[in-house]
């Protein structure tokens, strides 16, 4: 795409000028930096690389807090996949009692016992579900949930105490919204006290 666009306003005699945006957590040097390193694409290891370079959610140890595994939401299938990091071709499924929805964004509490997934639902209505789990997300079971409408949520994140969603609008970008909200979640009094 950035190929085309680029010989598109080449021929147009066009300027593009490229803005960072708070979409993304990575700029484009910092891919090209992670790609120069590691020229072949595995996903587990982006994020494991990612958590390393941030010196987030991991041990002392670089573990990966919560026992060495990752959750990741798959979008496309309606699921939450466990990813055992020192096995990464040994993922599983997590088994969820409530469906999801284009799940986007996922928040792990302190504790690993809560997570909280964001379901965007393709700009429809969108709901950020809670699930706890004593199995180490083998499964999980919802304690609260929360529709948000179709405000696009994508990401969660929390101070300590609340959780908070990123609507970021993204189904009415083609009609010129640009801006995005940060939205704190009401979510019941079942999930732990610290997230």
């Amino acid at each position: 795409m950035q190929r085309r666009l680029q010989k598109a306003s080449d021929e147009k005699g066009i300027t593009l000028i490229k803005y960072r945006t708070p979409y993304f957590l990575n700029s484009p040097q910092d891919l090209d930096e992670y790609f120069e390193q590691y020229p072949t694409y595995f996903q587990i290891h982006f994020y494991v690389h990612q958590r390393q370079k941030r010196n987030r959610l991991l041990e002392q140890d670089d573990k990966s807090i919560g026992g060495g595994y990752l959750l990741v939401a798959f979008t496309a299938g309606n699921q939450v996949v466990k990813i055992p990091v020192d096995n990464t071709d040994s993922y599983s499924i997590v088994s969820l009692d409530a469906p999801l929805n284009r799940p986007d964004g996922l928040l792990l509490s302190k504790d690993g016992k809560q997570l909280i997934v964001v379901n965007n639902a393709g700009g429809g209505e969108g709901k950020v579900l809670s699930f706890m789990s004593n199995d180490k997300w083998a499964s999980g079971i919802l304690s609260s949930s929360f529709s948000t409408g179709p405000v696009f949520p994508t990401t969660a994140t929390s101070n300590g105490k609340e959780v908070f969603v990123l609507y970021a609008y993204l189904n009415r970008r083609p009609v010129g919204q640009s801006v995005f909200t940060i939205q704190e979640v009401p979510l019941n009094d079942t999930r732990p006290s610290e997230i």
